[in-house]
Formats: structure tokens, C-alpha cells, sequence
């Protein structure tokens, strides 16, 4: 993974587009140099910002930094294995939105998107082709705050890092399924240990012996159900013969019972007529008297309504005559402010018309300023150009000479120190030569260093000239604001010109407007008038013609009334005449039913014996039914005996298996958890990081430091051994005794620290395919002395050398760790420029 190109805009202190390629570049260090906030920090963390839409030492998202609608910052990333992505994040900074999109560049230089601009698949695009942003805050990255670094994590978090940094997350989830797995394997167990239970309980030898108690009990009770059929059978038959002699009694019985049913139904459907228009004719008279009282509650309510109507229409004139009078008196009223407004625009004609005056004369004046201002801008650009084109190119020019002037006079002085003088068989010597060299320029070099009195000379004349005009413009700038001022406020004044001309011909109208608004107000009282009066000559109607619909209606329900009660009275006579003869019948019925009882008595009791004898016939029937139904059942208990048994056998065998299974997937889950392979990965780890750290300290300090990674170490009980992830400092010049990070100075722990960061990006891209190229390092040299940041830079190369980097960006305050880069990128007024050795001042 190695930075390209970057481009940001309207973040921070970008506020325009700044576009960095660094394959441009030389390999090796480059240093950021710069004033506090020309915008190095946002510049280095601006990369990897572009992919996790954060910066390392800031909270909040990038949104959070930008101030324009159309911000964004892109930057390109390529992979060893030939893969080149743009990453692009365009950020609204006033509507606080953000849209993303990764593309990955095709063979043929085209742009093939990887998501749909959403910053939710942009992550996970990111996070599939990028190292986790912990893992390069650990390692390549280093911010200025130190967010991530090892030293400054706990134990936990070390340990969690390192994870990480070996790809050891998926021993996790290896581990997780395992688990998973083992779960349900021992919830499969449990449940064959139930069924296997179930199963022990249902097929043991008392199963057996239930079944053959059971055969003896059904036997016996079919063999006592077939000697009571038998029985049945002969007083069945005996039954039958003697029912037939007393069946003629029985059937004359029968014939009179059943004219005693139909004689007495129909006594009873007398009866019911005789009821039933008994509540007609009542019903009658409650019908009548409810239709009267209906056509006479109509009748009320119609005259209520046309009361209502009369005091309605004399409510709605009252209206009319007020809404007329609250029209007219609003009309007035406005024709009465139109009319005051024209009559006092007429009162300021002398007004306005001066006021058109002045703002006429003032906008001539303030063009004559503005011609004045641009004169003066285009006398200082002028200056400004000559100044910057010509008078500090030959100033820089003659400043040069004389500091070269200085080296060359101090080199020819050297030569009068020499035995030889520079002559002799010595003259060749390559110092001698140079000396001599510089020795013939001088003259050349004093002559240009002259130039520099009056190249200063100048520059301060034109700088009281700049001034002196700069002095003149304000003037200018302050008489045409004030002017531009009381021109703003004549405006007002101005616009009522136009108005003034029609404002005596609107007078005249209004007051037209205003008589003949008067007189429509009165026309409309007439009409409402009117209108009133035909609405209560058109209720008096109304009120005759409720009354006559009333009387007719009335004399029309006591007329239908009268012939329905006739034909109900000539109905309920017929009906109680058939009633007397029904009655008749029925008491004959009754004696004729007597005189047939005695035989039916004797016929009902042999019937009910014979009816006695069959339901126990049927019972036995029944009884044998159910021996047969427990015959087969019998017979299905044994076959369902002999297969719970074949499925306890496969159950036995089942379990023996899954115990098998559930102990070989605790086991893996075991040596995949925490305690188990990670912990020997780590460890591993921790002696290969130790000595990168070390060779990078080396290059810095020679033998006097070296560090210790311990992973782990053994309990104070000395059963076992326990995490610990502490680093340890060997100071050999404090005798050499283990140290810990806090008792070294400032400076010192800023070296240790960033020995171990690196360290672990060498590490990193020992295991990587494709390795991380291009390291960043945010102001580590701050807290060291001129010393040991000369010590750092070294430590940097060597991180190149070793770990097969591209590019390392560090920022520095430091002049002299800076001089040591193979580049500079320098920041000023949010512009960013590209400087190589040897570095001017």
C-alpha cells in the first residue's frame, strides 16, 4: 500500500484546491516543514481521512472540518500486486452531508467503481481492500496526539492490537463455530439421553408380561359374552310370540289415540284464531291512535318550522342591513387613506423633485471616485509587480553573493595556512584547487554584493511609495462609502417620482369612488328589504296549506279505520262458532280413546320386555366388538414393543457417536480460543518485534538502549504463566538494570516509542502479501533536543532499508532533522510547494 496522489479543498486550511503527486517525488524521507497551522497535520492524516472519513488526532468526522458545499479530499493508493485505487470523499460543509466512492482502476486506465457512493457500502468497501485504521495508527501512522501507539495502550488493548496485527481474528471465529458446533452436538446428546430414557422405560421385560395378562383377561370376556347371546336369543323369541296375540288391541289403541291428537289440535287451532284477532282488533285501535297522533305531531312541526322561517328572515334582514353597513364603512374608510396618501404625495413635490436632483449629482461624483480608486490599485499593482519581479529577485540576487563572497574569502584564507602556499607538487589537491577557484571569483562576487545598499534603498522608497498610495485609496474608499450612504437614503425619496404626476387625478376619482360607493350601499338595503317582504308573504302560505293537509289526512286514516274494525268483528264471530263445535269432537275423542286402554296396557309391557331384551343383545354384541377391537390393538402393542426396541439399539448407538463428536469439537475449541493458539502466535511475536526495535535503536544510539517485548511471564506462584505486555529498557549506560518507559526522558521515550512503531510496521510487513510502503510520522521529532531528533532521522532510514518502504512523511520544527530529508514539502498561506536539497534558508 503506497500514497500517490492526494488532492483536498475546502477543508481546514485548504480553502482551494491543493493537488499533491508524490511519485513525483524522490524515494527516501520527506520532510513537512512550516509554520504552526499552515496545515501539515491536515495534509498528512488527509490520506488515510479519505478512507476512514476521520483524522487521526481530531473527534468527530470529517464533515465536522469542512466549510464549503463542495469540499472533498481524494487521494490514490496502489498495491504490490498491481491494484491502484482512487478513494474520493466529497463533503457538503453546511448541510453536514457526505457521499463516498471507491473505484479501482482497470488495465486500461478506466475507473471501475466498488460501491454506490453511500458512505455505509464505502466503509465496507474500504475495510475488504485497506488495513484496519488501529492496525496503521499502531504502525505506519503516527499522529501527533499518538492515538493507537503501543505505549500508550493498557494491557488489554496490547494484547488486542497484536492480535490484530497477526490476523489472529479468525482463530476467533474458528473458535466461535467450534463452539457453535460443540452446543449443538451436546444438545443433540441430551436429547438422545432422553430418548434413550423414554425408550429403557417403555421396552423392559414388565412390558411383556402386561401384554400376555392382558390376551388372558379379552379371551374370558369374549368367551362370557358368547354364553349370554345364547340366552338372549331364546327369551327374545318367546317375547315376540306373545306380543302378536294382543297386537289388534294394540293397533285399535293406536288408531284412537291418534284421533285424539288431531281432534285436540284442532280445539287448539280454535282457539288460537279466536286469540289471534282478539290482538287484531286491539292492535287496530292502537294503530289508530298512533296515526292520529303522527299526522297532528306533522302538523306542529310544520308551523314551528314556518316560525322559525318568520324569525329567520327577519335575523337575515337585521344581517343583511349590518353587513351592508360594515362593507360601506370599510369601502370608506379605505378610500379615505388612498385619498389622504395622494394628498400628502402632492404635498412633497418640492421635496422629491429634489431629491432626484441630488441622487442624480451624487452618482456622477461616485463614479469619478470609483475611476479615482481604480487608478490607485493599478498604480500599487504595478509597484507590487516591479517589486516582486525585479526588486527582490536582485536583492535575494546580491545577498547570495555575499554570503558566497564570505565562503569564498574564508576558503582563499586557508591557502596562506598551507605550507606550500598552493603551489608545489601539492597544487593538484582537489582542496587546494577549489581554494584557488573561489580565490578568482571574488572580484566578481564583491561587485555583485555592492548592488545590495541600494537594492535596499530602492525597495524602501517603493515601499513609502506603496504606502503613500495605500493612503489615498482609503481616503477614496471612505468618501465614496459615506457618499454611497446618502445616496441610499435618497432612494426612498427618488422612487416617488413616478407617483407624483397621477397622484391629482387619483384624488378626483376617489372621491368619485367614494359617492357612488354610498349609493350602492342603499340600493342594497331596498333589495334586502324586498326580499324580506317576500319571504314572509310566502310562510303565511305555507302555514294555510300545513292546516288543510292536516284535516284531510285526518278524515282519511278515521275512514279506513272504521271498515277494517267491521270485517274484524265478523271474523272473530266465524271463529268462535268453530270453537264450540271443536270442543264437541274432542270430548268424543276422548271417550273413545278409554274404552281401547286395558288392551294397550297389556301390549306396552310385553313391548317394553321385548325392547329390554334387545339392548342386552346389543350390549353383548357391543361387548364382543370390543373383545375384537382389543384383540388387534394387543396385537399393535407388540409390534410398536418390538420397535421401540430396534430404536432403542440405534439410539444406544447414536450416542456413542455424538459423545465422540462433542469431545473433539471442545477440543478444538479449546486450542482455538484465547488461552490456546493465539496466545503462541503472540508470543511468537513478541521476540521478532524485540529485535527490529532493537536494530532500530542501534542506528540511533549506538549500544546504549535496547528493549524487551514480554508477552508473558510466570506467575508469582510459579504455576503457569500469565500476560503481561510490558516493555522493558535496558539503559547500558545506567548499568544496564531493566527500566521502565517512564523514567527516561521526553526525548528518549519519543525514540523508544517510535522504535517499537516501527518495529511493528517491519513486522507487519513481514506476514503481509501486500505490504504497507509509505509510513507517516506527525511532529515525533517536537519533544527532542537538536541530538537525538538528528539521532531519529537516522532510525527513519533505516525503516526504509529494512522494512522496504517507498516514501516516509514526517513533519518537524527541527531545521536540521528537516535538511536531512530527500525532500521537503513546505506550507505557507495554505499553498504547499516541493523543495529539494541543497535547501536555501
Amino acid at each position: 500500500m503506497r500514497l500517490e496522489a492526494l488532492t483536498v479543498k475546502g477543508i481546514l486550511r485548504f480553502a482551494d484546491e491543493v493537488v499533491i503527486d508524490f511519485r513525483a517525488l524522490p524515494t527516501g524521507l520527506v520532510a513537512l516543514v512550516g509554520p504552526n497551522g499552515a496545515g501539515k497535520s491536515t495534509l498528512l492524516e488527509a490520506p488515510l481521512a479519505a478512507l476512514y472519513r476521520r483524522f487521526a488526532s481530531r473527534d468527530g468526522e470529517i464533515v465536522d472540518y469542512a466549510h464549503d458545499r463542495d469540499s472533498f479530499v481524494e487521494a490514490v493508493f496502489s498495491f504490490d500486486d498491481g491494484a491502484r485505487y482512487h478513494a474520493r470523499l466529497n463533503v457538503d460543509g453546511v448541510r453536514r452531508l457526505s457521499e463516498a466512492v471507491l473505484s479501482r482502476e482497470t488495465v486500461d486506465g478506466a475507473m471501475d467503481p466498488v460501491n454506490d457512493g453511500k458512505v455505509s457500502t464505502y466503509d465496507i468497501a474500504v475495510a475488504e481492500a485497506f488495513p484496519r485504521l488501529d492496525v496503521l495508527l499502531a504502525s505506519a501512522f503516527a499522529s501527533q496526539n499518538r492515538a493507537g501507539s503501543f505505549v500508550t495502550l493498557d494491557r488489554k488493548g496490547r494484547k488486542q492490537l497484536f492480535a490484530t496485527l497477526l490476523g489472529l481474528d479468525h482463530y476467533e471465529a474458528m473458535a466461535d463455530i467450534a463452539r457453535k458446533a460443540a452446543s449443538l452436538a451436546e444438545t443433540s446428546r441430551n436429547k438422545l439421553v432422553v430418548l434413550r430414557d423414554f425408550l429403557q422405560g417403555q421396552t423392559g421385560p414388565e412390558q411383556g408380561q402386561a401384554l400376555a395378562d392382558e390376551m388372558t383377561r379379552i379371551t374370558a370376556c369374549g368367551v362370557a359374552a358368547v354364553g349370554r347371546q345364547t340366552e338372549l336369543r331364546a327369551a327374545i323369541a318367546d317375547a315376540e310370540a306373545q306380543l302378536a296375540t294382543v297386537a289388534d288391541q294394540a293397533a285399535a289403541y293406536a288408531l284412537a289415540n291418534q284421533r285424539v291428537q288431531v281432534v285436540e289440535r284442532e280445539h287448539l287451532g280454535a282457539l288460537a284464531t279466536v286469540d289471534r284477532l282478539s290482538t287484531s282488533r286491539s292492535a287496530l285501535d292502537g294503530a289508530l291512535t298512533l296515526e292520529r297522533r303522527r299526522i297532528e305531531v306533522t302538523r306542529n312541526r310544520a308551523i314551528v318550522d314556518l316560525d322559525a322561517r318568520q324569525a329567520k328572515s327577519g335575523r337575515t334582514l337585521e344581517d343583511e342591513r349590518a353587513a351592508i353597513d360594515a362593507k360601506l364603512t370599510a369601502a370608506l374608510q379605505e378610500l379615505d387613506g388612498r385619498l389622504k396618501n395622494n394628498r400628502d404625495l402632492v404635498a412633497m413635490a418640492d421635496t422629491i423633485r429634489a431629491a432626484v436632483k441630488r441622487a442624480a449629482d451624487l452618482a456622477v461624483i461616485l463614479a469619478d471616485e470609483a475611476r479615482v480608486q481604480q487608478n490607485l490599485r493599478d498604480a500599487i499593482t504595478a509597484i507590487d509587480t516591479r517589486d516582486r519581479d525585479v526588486l527582490v529577485p536582485n536583492l535575494a540576487k546580491g545577498q547570495r553573493a555575499q554570503q558566497d563572497c564570505q565562503r569564498a574569502e574564508a576558503d582563499c584564507a586557508l591557502l596562506g595556512k598551507v605550507p606550500c602556499g598552493g603551489a608545489g607538487e601539492f597544487a593538484a589537491c582537489q582542496f587546494l584547487v577549489n581554494a584557488k577557484a573561489a580565490e578568482a571569483k571574488i572580484p566578481d562576487l564583491k561587485t555583485a554584493a555592492a548592488a545590495v545598499p541600494t537594492a535596499e534603498a530602492e525597495r524602501r522608497r517603493v515601499a513609502a511609495e506603496r504606502a503613500d498610495l495605500r493612503g489615498k485609496l482609503d481616503i477614496s474608499i471612505a468618501a465614496q462609502a459615506k457618499l454611497a450612504l446618502e445616496r441610499n437614503d435618497l432612494l426612498e425619496t427618488v422612487k416617488l417620482e413616478p407617483k407624483l404626476a397621477a397622484a391629482e387625478a387619483r384624488i378626483h376619482e376617489l372621491q368619485q369612488q367614494r359617492i357612488e360607493t354610498t349609493a350602492t350601499a342603499e340600493a342594497d338595503i331596498k333589495a334586502a328589504e324586498m326580499r324580506a317582504a317576500d319571504r314572509a308573504e310566502d310562510i303565511g302560505a305555507d302555514r294555510i296549506g300545513a292546516q288543510d293537509r292536516y284535516e284531510e289526512e285526518l278524515g282519511n286514516v278515521n275512514d279506513r279505520a272504521a271498515s277494517a274494525r267491521a270485517k274484524l268483528d265478523a271474523e272473530v264471530a266465524a271463529a268462535e262458532a268453530a270453537l264450540v263445535v271443536a270442543a264437541g269432537q274432542y270430548v268424543a275423542a276422548k271417550d273413545a280413546l278409554a274404552a281401547t286402554a286395558a288392551g294397550n296396557q297389556q301390549a306396552a309391557t310385553l313391548q317394553a320386555t321385548l325392547t329390554g331384551l334387545r339392548a342386552r343383545w346389543d350390549e353383548t354384541t357391543r361387548a364382543l366388538a370390543d373383545v375384537d377391537a382389543a384383540e388387534r390393538a394387543l396385537a399393535q402393542h407388540r409390534a410398536d414393543l418390538t420397535a421401540r426396541r430396534a430404536d432403542l439399539a440405534d439410539v444406544s448407538t447414536r450416542l456413542t457417536a455424538i459423545d465422540t463428536e462433542l469431545l473433539e469439537w471442545q477440543t478444538l475449541a479449546k486450542a482455538l480460543g484465547r488461552d490456546g493458539l493465539p496466545v503462541l502466535e503472540i508470543d511468537a511475536a513478541g521476540p521478532t518485534v524485540t529485535a527490529f526495535a532493537n536494530d532500530l535503536l542501534t542506528s540511533c544510539y549506538g549500544p546504549r538502549f535496547s528493549v524487551e517485548l514480554v508477552t508473558q511471564e510466570a506467575k508469582a506462584s510459579g504455576k503457569g504463566v500469565k500476560e503481561s505486555f510490558e516493555v522493558k529498557v535496558l539503559d547500558n549506560e545506567r548499568g544496564g538494570d531493566a527500566r521502565d518507559l517512564g523514567d527516561l526522558s521526553g526525548g528518549e521515550q519519543i525514540v523508544v516509542d517510535e522504535a517499537l512503531k516501527n518495529a511493528i510496521s517491519l513486522y507487519i510487513n513481514t506476514r503481509n502479501g501486500n505490504p504497507i510502503r509509505t509510513c507517516w510520522r506527525d511532529e515525533t521529532t517536537g519533544p527532542l533536543d537538536p541530538e537525538n531528533a538528528s539521532r531519529y532521522v537516522p532510525m527513519l532510514r533505516r525503516v526504509l532499508e529494512v522494512g522496504g518502504f517507498e516514501r516516509i512523511y514526517f513533519i518537524s520544527h527541527n531545521a536540521d532533522a528537516a535538511a536531512m530529508a530527500d525532500a521537503q514539502l513546505r506550507f505557507e498561506d495554505g499553498r504547499v510547494t516541493v523543495a529539494l536539497p541543497p535547501y536555501a534558508d
